[in-house]
């Protein structure tokens, strides 16, 4: 199938570029990079990653090539995430990139995710008549000082809040895949809490620097959240509770507790930073805790239908 644009450039196919085959859109590479970034060292750093990426495999680079072999654009695919992570360039070719990249992807993917700010606003409409739903992510962030002025309610009883150990691995994983299933973060992160063996390699994976609190029923585990800490920034993850124990106010105490506990054992915390869906009752229970809203991003999702 061929593809014009205004300019009657024939689309001709869109190929995976291999580590070995990267020069053939490197140029287009290079200038997607200077986009993100002007600074030399950080251009080099990104680009270092993207290489390292791909020759992983964690990231793959689907290319549109014209019928005279001339690569046009191309877009970023995280296999893992079933996410197309960006698309370049954002110009008249977008939606014939768009199309075919959409097309090679669905072949594999069940489950596609692309963020907005890899769409032009003018191709909005166009993603929801293919397909695609939309929801809202809001960036969130409470300062440290937001943090020590919380309170935490009391537990009730026979309830507690553990450290995690290796020990509940097994447990814990099962809460987690339970707290996670059929939510948007399944279908996101499908690498981490999309199955019980996912939950628990991301329990494997856990240090010092990401902290995971479990509350505990009767010394079952029912819920948790962790708080990752690089630098001066905090950031939230893995926050669930069991459906059966939900709308008790049980999610406010897990992360309440968390976000406490970060920032007394951790002393150059300024400030703690999640994404949540705008408008659901995950972010409205942040909101309601003192994070605030910085930006709100588009996200657009498509599911192979039944």
């Amino acid at each position: 199938m061929r593809y014009s644009d205004k300019s009657r450039r024939s689309f001709e196919m869109i190929r995976e570029i291999q580590l070995n085959e990267v020069s053939q859109v490197e140029h287009l590479v290079d200038d997607f990079i200077k986009r993100i970034s002007q600074d030399e060292e950080q251009v080099s750093r990104l680009k270092k990653t993207l290489l390292e990426n791909i020759e992983t495999r964690s990231t793959v680079l689907l290319a549109g090539f014209a019928d005279d072999n001339t690569p046009f654009g191309f877009g970023i695919l995280k296999p893992s995430r079933n996410l197309i992570a960006a698309f370049y360039p954002l110009d008249d070719t977008w939606k014939e990139l768009f199309t075919q990249v959409f097309h090679y992807v669905k072949m594999s993917h069940s489950e596609i995710r692309i963020p907005g700010n890899a769409v032009p606003e003018s191709m909005y409409d166009m993603m929801i008549e293919v397909g695609f739903t939309r929801t809202d992510d809001a960036y969130m962030s409470i300062q440290r000082g937001e943090i020590e002025s919380l309170s935490l309610a009391d537990l009730p009883e026979n309830y507690s809040i553990v450290r995690y150990s290796e020990d509940m691995k097994k447990q814990v994983a099962e809460m987690m895949f339970e707290s996670y299933l059929g939510t948007p973060d399944a279908r996101q992160y499908p690498d981490q809490v999309g199955t019980v063996e996912a939950c628990q390699q991301s329990l494997e994976k856990l240090n010092e620097t990401l902290r995971l609190s479990i509350l505990t029923a009767d010394a079952i585990p029912i819920g948790s959240c962790q708080i990752a800490v690089q630098g001066a920034r905090g950031h939230v993850g893995l926050v669930g509770i069991r459906p059966e124990y939900r709308k008790r106010g049980l999610g406010r105490i897990i992360v309440t507790h968390a976000l406490l506990d970060a920032v007394k054992e951790n002393r150059k915390i300024e400030s703690i930073h999640l994404v949540a869906v705008h408008g659901d009752p995950a972010f409205n229970l942040y909101e309601s805790i003192g994070f605030i809203t910085s930006s709100i991003t588009p996200m657009f999702a498509w599911s192979k239908k039944e």
